[in-house]
């Protein structure tokens, strides 16, 4: 019996991690800290990675659409300046962190992801 709930605890306990480490250390944030987070950088700049068919649907005004699917995407980043502070958002928050820790392998020094994601 014990060793059942060992197996359990560990397993808990690893799920745990695994979900916090998943968007590779990125930080991310709720929709009600998004105006405090616009207040702390007045000149955040936000990336919207759905594809173009979730954005018909509405995106969040001012964003930059940067399909985090498509062939381009690095490529696109990679002209973004590095030293700006990006919010990064998804339908979900999962597409958004890995672009994220994309934005970090390629020298973005301040990128936060919407946990979440739009509407979440």
């Amino acid at each position: 019996m014990n060793t059942i709930l060992y197996i359990v605890l560990a397993l808990a306990a690893a799920y745990f991690l695994y979900s916090r480490l998943a968007g590779g250390g990125v930080p991310s944030i709720s929709n009600n800290e998004i105006k405090e987070l616009r207040a702390q950088h007045p000149n955040l700049e936000i990336i919207d990675v759905r594809t173009p068919q979730e954005i018909a649907g509405g995106k969040m005004k001012g964003a930059h659409e940067i399909n985090f699917m498509s062939s381009d995407f690095q490529k696109r980043i990679s002209k973004l300046p590095k030293d700006r502070p990006y919010l990064v958002y998804c339908r979900s928050g999962r597409r958004s962190a890995g672009a994220c820790s994309v934005m970090l392998k390629q020298g973005f020094e301040q990128v936060y992801n919407l946990s979440g994601g739009y509407g979440g």
